[in-house]
């Protein structure tokens, strides 16, 4: 029911956003607004992007693998906790026809 409710109101909130970070920001939660893996990333055209989709580890992580692609690759990750493996596997389609650069899963 989360899931369901975070995909209706998904579009709803970009209606009200005048920038991606405005649009960022409206998907999280107050408690996430203030960790540094949930920060707004400012794309770079030039760089490849990266996505991480995972779980509490990934969150753990984010921050060092966009310090160490610094310069080299816009870092992006989910906004909420992807949660379990399982989870991912529903929605791979959907992942591959709207993201076609590099994947990272932490399974």
């Amino acid at each position: 029911m989360k899931y369901l409710t975070l995909a209706l109101l998904f579009p709803l909130s970009l209606l009200h956003a005048e920038t991606a970070e405005e649009a960022w920001n409206s998907l999280l939660s107050d408690s996430l607004k203030t960790r540094e893996a949930f920060a707004f990333v400012e794309n770079n055209p030039n760089l490849p992007n990266v996505f991480i989709y995972g779980d509490s580890i990934s969150i753990a992580y984010t921050p060092a693998v966009r310090q160490e692609l610094a310069g080299e690759a816009n870092v992006y990750r989910l906004h909420v906790n992807g949660g379990d493996s399982s989870s991912v596997i529903q929605k791979v389609d959907t992942l591959r026809q709207t993201m076609k650069e590099h994947w990272k899963f932490d399974w």
